[in-house]
Order: structure tokens, then C-alpha cells, then sequence
């Protein structure tokens, strides 16, 4: 009975997932009922062996279509293995793997779904809280048990978008890190990763054709503020890998009491993406006690400036080097022109030592 329990808490959420079925691939699951859309939050599950009640709190009914929009907790690939076997993978953790088995359900005549797992006599249900917040709450009793299965596509309703944090010089930016290979559909939108930290500038290089493979930490300049405009298909697999990544990421950030699952933000050797205090963009030491989920952070030695500015890889190749701080200049500089420059602003200047700076 115990055993049957534990693989029910795993796997609940996997169980419903699979039964509707157009083919491998990605897919988002709303609540007839309550509209909520489930998120993965997490990768852990355990039973509660007094009440013999399985934790679902590893996964999160949210019903703001603009909290799921682009958020890759939101994105589940199906895939069957056999006849009648299913599974699923959200996050980097594949149901398989978890449980050792596979998963199936039944189909209703509105062609919504049971989620259900049946062994020993006994079948449990997945339902979401009877509730009118944002956020719901999974159970295996109640009223809302109906789900529909929807296919992710970037020319539907239910397409993923990016919504940037950080708005820059008329562009905007996030940083973001998925489970799954994702390219860009405008051409407007960008993605690039830090090959480089060296003391207080780190380059930037551009992934190639905008392909970026699953596990990738990735700075993502934006066609716009909108997340319609900076839609991305996502796929099974692809996307040449990428060497010598300086930036980190992580998938989840759960606060429940009895899922904690969150990385501590080190001031020491983590910076965020930001607005350094010049104006221009960089990564920042930030006020933060763990960094946030599907996000990525650049990582620096102990003892690192608090800022650390982006440059371009031609930049770094013609050796052009960041303007220092008039705090801590003793060198003169002076424009492409030849006339000397008291306070740099943005540009490329050269200093009396010869060497190519900018700010």
C-alpha cells in the first residue's frame, strides 16, 4: 500500500498528461473547471504515511495566463514508449526515471480527462482547490478533476513567450534557463551566453542561429516588452552546445514548508542581470536571498567587483577595454578625434597609455 502511494505522488501529475495524444511532443494542461494551468516547481514528492495522503505540492495549479506564459515550468513533453505506455518530462526530471514506470489515462466524452492512478483496489483522482486565487492547490478529492491537454505552438493562443525584466536603451532583456532546446521566432530576438568573465567585463557571445540547446543558461535581448513579440518554438532536442559558459541557472525556486528546493544567492560569486550604476548594462551584486526560478546568474570569482559590464566579443578582440571608474582614473583620454576628454561618456576613447577603451 505504501509503495502504491509513494508512485501515486509521483505520478499523478504525469498520469493525465499522456492519455490525450497527438504525437510526442509539448504540451500545457488547464483545469476545465478553474481554468489553472499546472507548473512544475519542483522535483520532489513524498507521502504522508498518518493520513496516507500523497504531497502534490511539487506541482502548481496557476491560472494568470501571464505567469505561465513564459515560464518553462509550464511546458511538458509527452512521449509514449509502447502501446500503451506514456511518459513525460518537465524540468530536466522525467517521470521514468522517478517512478520506474509508465503512465496512462481516460479520455471523457468532451474530450477533457481523468488524472487517475489505480492499483490494489484502490484508484485516486487529481483534482484543483475549489478557490478564486491566482494560484491553486493540487488534492485527490474534491470538485474540479476535468483537465484539457493543449498543444504548445508559437502560432496558437497557447505559444511560449518571453517577458523581459529589464528595459535598456529603448531594448529589453531577461536571462532564462529551460529544460528544453528552444529557438527564437523573430530574428529581432536574440540570445547570447558570457564566454568570457575577465576582472570587471564579461563578453558576450551570440548563440548561433538563435538555437539554444536544453540546459543552457542564456541573456535574452527581446523584440519588445510584449511576450507575444518574443515567441519561441521549443523542440525534443537540438542546438549546437555551447563551451565555457560563464552563467549559471536554476530551475526552481520552492518555498513550501515541505518542498524547499531553493539556491541561496551568494554575493561572493553570483551577479544578476541589472543597470549598473553608470546606466549601462551589466550583471550587479543584488539584494536577493535565493535567485529566482528558470533564471540565469553569471558566475564570478570570490572577490569580484560588485559590477561586472557586458561587452561584445569584437569588443574584446580589438582590444577594447571598459573605461574605469573617475573615482579611481589617473589617465588622461581622449575621443577618435584627438581632443582631449575630461568625463567619458558613452563611446570608444584612447588613453595616453595607447590603449582602446568604452564605456
Amino acid at each position: 500500500m505504501k509503495k502504491f502511494l509513494f508512485l501515486v505522488c509521483l505520478s499523478l501529475f504525469s498520469q493525465f498528461v499522456c492519455a490525450q495524444f497527438n504525437g510526442n511532443g509539448f504540451y500545457r494542461v488547464q483545469n476545465t473547471g478553474t481554468k489553472r494551468y499546472l507548473t512544475v516547481v519542483d522535483h520532489r514528492a513524498s507521502v504522508n504515511m498518518a493520513t496516507t495522503d500523497p504531497d502534490l505540492a511539487a506541482i502548481l495549479p496557476i491560472r494568470s495566463f501571464e505567469r505561465i506564459v513564459g515560464n518553462p515550468g509550464s511546458v511538458i513533453y509527452i512521449y509514449q514508449s509502447g502501446t500503451s505506455d506514456y511518459s513525460l518530462r518537465a524540468q530536466g526530471v522525467d517521470s521514468y526515471d522517478l517512478m520506474g514506470v509508465y503512465l496512462n489515462l481516460r479520455k471523457l466524452g468532451d474530450g477533457s480527462y481523468y488524472a487517475y492512478a489505480r492499483a490494489q483496489g484502490m484508484t485516486k483522482y487529481l483534482y484543483d482547490e475549489d478557490s478564486r486565487r491566482d494560484e491553486g492547490w493540487l488534492m485527490t478529492k474534491g470538485v474540479y478533476r476535468n483537465w484539457n491537454i493543449i498543444p504548445l505552438n508559437s502560432s496558437s493562443d497557447n505559444y511560449f513567450g518571453v517577458l523581459p525584466e529589464i528595459e535598456h536603451n529603448g531594448s529589453f532583456y531577461t536571462t532564462m534557463y529551460a529544460a528544453f532546446p528552444y529557438k527564437s521566432v523573430s530574428s529581432d530576438t536574440r540570445m547570447y551566453y558570457a564566454e568570457l568573465v575577465r576582472r570587471d567585463v564579461a563578453v558576450l557571445k551570440e548563440i548561433k542561429d538563435n538555437f539554444v540547446p536544453a540546459a543552457t543558461a542564456v541573456i535574452i535581448k527581446c523584440s519588445s516588452s510584449n511576450a507575444s513579440d518574443n515567441r519561441l518554438d521549443v523542440f525534443a532536442s537540438g542546438g549546437s552546445a555551447v563551451t565555457g559558459n560563464c552563467l549559471g541557472g536554476v530551475y526552481f525556486d520552492n518555498d513550501n514548508k515541505t518542498h524547499w528546493n531553493r539556491l541561496a544567492y551568494d554575493p561572493n560569486t553570483m551577479r544578476v542581470l541589472g543597470v549598473m550604476k553608470d546606466g549601462s548594462l551589466g550583471f550587479i551584486t543584488a539584494d536577493l536571498d535565493y535567485l529566482p526560478a528558470n533564471k540565469a546568474y553569471l558566475k564570478v570569482p570570490a572577490g569580484s567587483p560588485e559590477e561586472i559590464r557586458l561587452i561584445s566579443e569584437d569588443d574584446y578582440a580589438t582590444g577594447v577595454e571598459f573605461v574605469p571608474s573617475a573615482d579611481n582614473n589617473s589617465l588622461s583620454f581622449f575621443d577618435l578625434s584627438g581632443r582631449k576628454v575630461v568625463n567619458p561618456g558613452c563611446g570608444i576613447y584612447i588613453s595616453c597609455n595607447g590603449k582602446k577603451f568604452c564605456r
